[in-house]
């Protein structure tokens, strides 16, 4: 029986620093071009009331159709300055963010469920004509429509369709393959009061009526392929654009995507 406690007792010191590892993303110094960028745009730290935390906001030139760009995990806003140009030069604005423990903002650990907060708030505040995600982004723009939020367009990139598929890889890359998912999924709704099952792709996509553009490079080593297709097979309004070459985030870069998205979201 004694032997039994322990046994649990570790297990859960395990899956505490596994979940705390989960939370806590890479930054990463920031590129000459998005210096410039970032010179180029206007920020200004904010306060999200539901997360009590102070995010750094990006603004990029003036327009009534504004287009809010949401980074994924372990990237920053400045990512997303290719397309911000093109956005500009079509008589869009941008708005970006720097989530928690990313970019600009301070912090070491946050969540998709932030994201998706952050997202929410931002919208609200500003009414956002569309939206462009990558990756994690991606997919916290497309569980905040199926909460309820509406935009006229909206451009997933590099999104993964299950949260399982992230959580193995995680797992995997942290040599902890002795942790189940379902343990992982367990420990992480009883610690941080939220469903990690609610982050379903494909439940979020069967949701969603918005015209949607699906962009995915079939060499991407953090996200397979796949997940565009089936992004795409469960959306009522979406088209897809696969790439080849490009990976999971110089996809943000290529001129040919980037004039892509500035025609699709280009308000009519």
């Amino acid at each position: 029986m004694l032997q039994k406690i322990k046994t649990v007792f570790l297990k859960k010191i395990h899956l505490r620093k596994v979940v705390n590892d989960f939370l806590s993303p890479l930054r990463f110094e920031l590129p000459k071009r998005e210096k410039q960028f970032l010179k180029s745009a206007k920020t200004e730290a904010i306060t999200i009331p539901v997360l009590k935390k102070e995010v750094c906001i990006l603004r990029y030139g003036y327009s009534k159709n504004k287009i809010l760009l949401v980074h994924g995990w372990s990237g920053r806003a400045t990512q997303f300055y290719k397309i911000a140009d093109k956005l500009l030069e079509n008589g869009m604005m941008v708005m970006a963010f720097d989530a928690p423990a990313h970019g600009l903002s301070n912090g070491k650990q946050t969540s998709m469920q932030e994201f998706i907060q952050i997202i929410e708030y931002l919208h609200k505040k500003h009414s956002f004509y569309g939206a462009i995600g990558h990756s994690l982004g991606a997919m916290a723009l497309l569980q905040s429509v199926a909460n309820g939020l509406h935009f006229k367009r909206i451009v997933s990139i590099s999104a993964v369709a299950n949260i399982d598929e992230i959580i193995l890889k995680f797992l995997n890359e942290k040599n902890k393959k002795s942790i189940s998912v379902s343990d992982f999924k367990t420990y992480f709704k009883n610690r941080l009061q939220y469903d990690l099952e609610n982050y379903n792709g494909i439940a979020c996509a069967k949701k969603n009526t918005i015209k949607t553009l699906v962009i995915h490079d079939v060499l991407d080593s953090r996200a397979a392929v796949r997940n565009a297709y089936v992004l795409r097979q469960n959306l009522q309004n979406g088209i897809i654009l696969t790439t080849s070459g490009l990976g999971h985030t110089r996809i943000l870069k290529d001129t040919n995507v980037c004039n892509r998205i500035s025609q699709f979201i280009k308000p009519t």
